[in-house]
């Protein structure tokens, strides 16, 4: 335990001292607020014996050091007011982004926009404050959504971005704040998880708007994409409009997504627009089932039970309960079929359905012939 802790100790002392400007400095502290605690005074002392003999890394250390004993004193906003003034630290950040790009280092890549937001702030170099919000989203978004506070920090800074494009909503920028804001609100785990979803579902609109079919096609299949999800796990409001646009939206996406091209994208949106169609309410039943059976059978073209065996087994299940329920064709072709189906899904170990949910589907008439336990 005390190895780690001094490990973490260790980890937040090398941020601090290793960067190019006092602005990002000031960001590390934000990371690592063990910086300005006691507990880190041993390791300072150790780290200037280690240097003894070396004028400049000896410098640089205890320029660090008193800057930390600065802000414990005075406060860290206090302590950095002056060293952020320095409008040319924005060029040692601007240099390091090529670098930092090169290595995929998209962590110090938005510390060092945060840094540089710092000092446009500071400064009142306002004409550039937008490209370092714009740098400071993409580096957010090029680590993902799986952690909470990336996506909290995330909604904020391209909200910002939305606000200065919100004159030009057919505009291309206008249109990938509000895609990205669709992906944030979806991940975000605070709040309600049915207003995050409604949220999402109004950016993902007002993307269209700059994202249409004419200029940027993939863009505005995603944009169906993405709605047709996130209207199928809406549990609140209409449920049979939910059901109605879930369909729309994936199928408005498959006009564009081609099955080679994009495999996997085609071969999910039909197959939740087909299980969407066998919970439909609206139109003729018969006509909701063959639609159904159409969209499921496209995507087993690409999930194979070889390449993909727990999406296969899947469509085998919403297969099963496609024929057990289909009106048109003959009806013990149609229950064959279905028991068929079924049994493919319970020959897959992988299958995330659990066995009694697919056993009480099987068809009455399947009973005597299951061999199943």
């Amino acid at each position: 335990m005390e190895d780690s802790r001094s490990n973490a100790r260790l980890e937040a002392l090398t941020q601090f001292t290793q960067t190019f400007t006092w602005a990002e400095s000031r960001i590390v502290i934000d990371e690592y607020p063990i910086l300005l605690t006691a507990a880190m005074d041993p390791f300072l002392t150790e780290l200037e014996s280690m240097n003894d003999g070396n004028e400049s890394s000896l410098r640089l250390i205890r320029q660090h050091r008193d800057m930390l004993v600065a802000c414990r004193r005075d406060g860290v906003d206090a302590a950095f007011s002056v060293a952020l003034t320095d409008s040319s630290q924005l060029r040692t950040l601007a240099g390091q982004l090529d670098q930092l790009r090169k290595e995929g280092d998209h962590s110090r890549l938005a510390r060092v926009a945060r840094a540089a937001i710092l000092v446009c702030l500071q400064t009142g170099a306002t004409r550039r404050i937008l490209d370092w919000h714009i740098e400071l989203a993409n580096s957010l978004l090029e680590q993902g959504f799986d952690d909470p506070r990336r996506v909290e920090e995330m909604i904020p800074v391209l909200e910002g971005i939305a606000r200065v494009y919100a004159s030009q909503p057919a505009s291309r920028d206008w249109a990938w704040a509000q895609h990205n804001l669709g992906a944030a609100f979806a991940a975000k785990e605070s709040g309600g998880k049915e207003e995050n979803l409604r949220r999402s579902i109004e950016h993902h609109l007002q993307s269209l708007k700059g994202y249409t079919r004419t200029e940027a096609p993939l863009d505005w299949a995603e944009a169906h994409y993405n709605l047709g999800h996130r209207y199928n796990d809406l549990s609140s409001g209409d449920s049979v409009q939910n059901c109605e646009s879930t369909i729309t939206h994936f199928e408005s996406c498959l006009e564009e997504l081609e099955r080679d091209s994009n495999r996997e994208w085609w071969a999910i949106a039909h197959m939740e627009a087909g299980v969407a169609l066998l919970d439909r309410v609206r139109g003729k039943r018969s006509d909701n089932i063959e639609r159904a059976i159409d969209h499921l059978a496209k995507a087993q073209e690409v999930y194979t039970r070889t390449a993909f065996s727990s999406m296969w087994a899947m469509l085998q299940y919403h297969l099963g309960y496609a024929f057990s329920d289909r009106i048109r064709g003959d009806r013990s072709d149609n229950l064959e079929k279905s028991i068929g189906f079924f049994h493919n899904a319970l020959e897959e170990p992988t299958i995330e359905y659990h066995y009694a949910t697919l056993h009480q589907q099987l068809p009455p008439s399947a009973e005597s012939e299951s061999e199943l336990p």
